[in-house]
């Protein structure tokens, strides 16, 4: 069977939820009855990204219009890949669902394009509870080249000439309507990031009965992808990070040294501190960043949180999310 005629399991994130752990150990994995059918683009991704990156970006690198998307284009092109008898395939990319620095702008469209080539695909969105879910995409920003400090990051300024960060992104009930009315709320299966994190065994076993696949015995558990970045020398360095990444998270900068030169200044400086920085200050700041999330956020979820236990029919609260009724949005 050809890939345009499967039942295909798209994951479209959020990141920051162990995507690289399934990209890695189940989804690329014909041994555990997955199938990847991206091809290697040369890119360092794993092939199941690549297919993805269709629906967000086009030929020149920039960000696809829908004027430019031709759904049937890509049906043409993906048609010949055929599907090995009894695997699963899959597309997993976690820009599909829009990416936090520019607020999820497109991921509406995403959706539409994805049902367009895929109208029988299942889709599944994996959630964080929210305060966790910003620290860590906070530290991944600064990753990227970004200088925001904590406070500027959760209220980040917009002249509403481009899209910025926006604590909305993280709304999950959002999200999960949208991919509900795209594709139907059978074809959608939400999990939360802390099931993985507390039974692994069930998170994977949830995911395979989705796809009526047979939930493989000999998944590494334990094992880590992406650990997070140290704190100190993450936040308190952020401004050298610039000479090693140029980024839309630092307007890109430029680059007075080589590539090579800025990341060798950069990662040399941070490794130096990191192995000279006592644990306890790393605890620290990591307690500092927290505090301020969660004054920031306090209330900000809490509805958007029981919608999504209602559409997705998870106990949130037993996970940590903020459930609580007397709290309110705000913008």
């Amino acid at each position: 069977m050809n890939l345009t005629e499967s039942e295909v399991l798209v994951h479209v994130g959020f990141p920051k939820t162990a995507t690289t752990w399934l990209q890695d150990h189940l989804f690329s994995r014909p041994d555990r009855g997955f199938f990847a059918p991206g091809p290697d683009d040369g890119s360092g991704k794993p092939p199941v990204k690549s297919l993805g990156q269709l629906f967000y970006r086009d030929a020149a690198g920039q960000f696809l219009r829908d004027e430019d998307f031709d759904a049937m284009a890509i049906r043409a092109a993906i048609e010949p890949i055929a599907v090995p008898a009894g695997l699963v395939p899959v597309i997993s990319n976690e820009r599909l669902v829009g990416h936090a620095l520019s607020a999820g702008i497109d991921r509406a469209a995403i959706a539409r394009r994805l049902h367009a080539v895929f109208p029988e695909a299942r889709v599944l969105l994996v959630i964080r509870e929210q305060r966790a879910m910003l620290l860590s995409s906070y530290i991944q920003y600064l990753g990227y080249g970004g200088w925001y400090g904590i406070d500027r990051f959760l209220a980040a300024p917009s002249d509403l000439r481009a899209p910025t960060i926006d604590l909305r992104h993280w709304q999950y009930d959002r999200a999960i309507a949208l991919y509900q009315e795209v594709f139907g709320a059978d074809r959608v299966l939400v999990l939360p990031f802390e099931m993985f994190v507390r039974d692994n065994a069930a998170y994977v076993a949830a995911i395979c009965r989705f796809m009526n696949a047979t939930t493989p015995a000999d998944l590494p558990a334990g094992r880590v992808e992406n650990v997070s970045r140290p704190y100190v020398s993450s936040y308190c360095l952020r401004w050298l990070t610039c000479i090693n990444r140029s980024s839309s998270a630092n307007a890109f900068f430029p680059q007075f040294l080589s590539a090579g030169a800025g990341k060798l200044l950069d990662r040399g400086v941070k490794h130096a501190v990191d192995l000279l920085m006592p644990q306890a200050f790393e605890r620290r700041l990591k307690r500092t960043l927290t505090e301020k999330i969660a004054r920031r956020v306090e209330g900000l979820y809490a509805e958007s949180n029981r919608r999504a236990a209602l559409l997705s029919r998870l106990d949130l609260a037993s996970y940590g999310y903020d459930c609580s009724a007397a709290a309110t949005i705000s913008s």
